[in-house]
């Protein structure tokens, strides 16, 4: 049977492929996973290429999706069809983007040729080693007679729900408490508390204009929260696509053999009751990012944001800053 699947396997026409640490007793090894759209299989062993020749063949002739761990362009996998995952093509790229800024541009902004401003936030981050806030507040300051602004949050996660609350504070007139995270049990962690409520605060100058927001199903934790914020105070409208629904605020303990686990202690909740955890938020207009848009360099989220603030006319039809 197994012989079987691992043939199935070859025949396939993209086989997505991935290796993680695995102990055997004492002994250090790797579980592999290769799995298409019918077939996966799993093996172990060690952390080499011989591991994909062996699963795939040497005459593999469909895709090979991975990321890019370098037993995947071995020289022995030379000529073979590849795809490199996305998450870390991106991630690869806003690495590239903090080397050739030298960390020193954390929200790149522009004026958009719409007359709109843009601000991109890389990053909410608490180990970034900067003022975040006060960074912000720059990129913000230097758009505030924007007739309109878009923030884009693709691809964004993790950091701290303090410093996202004080940056969407620049938005809002009025104090709103955004959503409620219940525990299942009293942990010190979280203040011996069963539920927190997440507020945020007004921080002048607010910008008055209207506001949309860029997400997509790598928006996740933090960033998703921020946009809880801002969408459920009827702030900002949302444009891309589902974001990952993993609101997280996890608690990270030591296993046996250098490991390490996390799991999320809370249950966080919009104002309205709803959770976002494996549900996300639905953006207002959804837009599908195809293959050819990566390939082209086409950014079809931006361009429905500009048309979205473009046909906003008189005041009071969305995101003015009435809270």
């Amino acid at each position: 049977m197994y012989r079987e699947l691992v043939e199935a396997i070859r025949q396939s026409a993209a086989v997505y492929a991935d290796e993680t640490g695995w102990r055997i007793g004492v002994l250090s090894a790797w579980l592999w996973v290769f799995t298409s759209q019918r077939v996966t299989v799993y093996t172990t062993g060690d952390r080499s290429h011989e591991v994909v020749v062996d699963i795939l063949g040497r005459r593999f002739r469909g895709v090979l999706v991975s990321d890019c761990f370098t037993a995947y362009d071995a020289q022995a996998l030379e000529g073979w069809l590849k795809q490199k995952c996305f998450a870390h093509i991106l991630r690869e790229g806003s690495r590239l983007e903090r080397e050739k800024t030298r960390g020193a541009v954390r929200f790149p902004r522009e004026l958009l040729p719409s007359g709109r401003g843009l601000i991109r936030i890389s990053t909410f981050s608490r180990d970034s080693g900067h003022d975040l806030v006060a960074e912000f507040d720059t990129a913000l300051g230097t758009l505030m007679d924007a007739p309109g602004l878009i923030i884009d949050l693709r691809g964004k996660g993790v950091g701290g729900t303090a410093l996202a609350e004080r940056m969407a504070g620049r938005f809002l007139s009025e104090a709103f408490v955004y959503g409620r995270e219940h525990y299942r049990g009293r942990l010190p962690q979280r203040g011996w508390q069963l539920h927190l409520d997440y507020r945020v605060t007004p921080r002048a100058p607010v910008y008055p204009g209207p506001l949309v927001l860029l997400g997509d199903e790598l928006t996740m934790s933090t960033a998703e929260q921020f946009l809880v914020a801002l969408v459920d105070s009827g702030r900002a409208l949302l444009v891309g696509r589902r974001t990952a629904g993993s609101s997280g605020n996890l608690v990270k303990f030591r296993l046996p053999g250098e490991g390490v686990a996390r799991f999320s202690t809370g249950d966080f909740r919009r104002v309205d009751g709803t959770s976002i955890e494996g549900v996300g938020l639905v953006p207002h207009v959804p837009v599908v990012y195809t293959v050819e848009d990566f390939r082209t360099g086409h950014d079809p989220d931006l361009e429905a944001a500009q048309e979205l603030l473009l046909a906003q006319g008189a005041p009071g039809k969305f995101g003015e800053a009435t809270r």
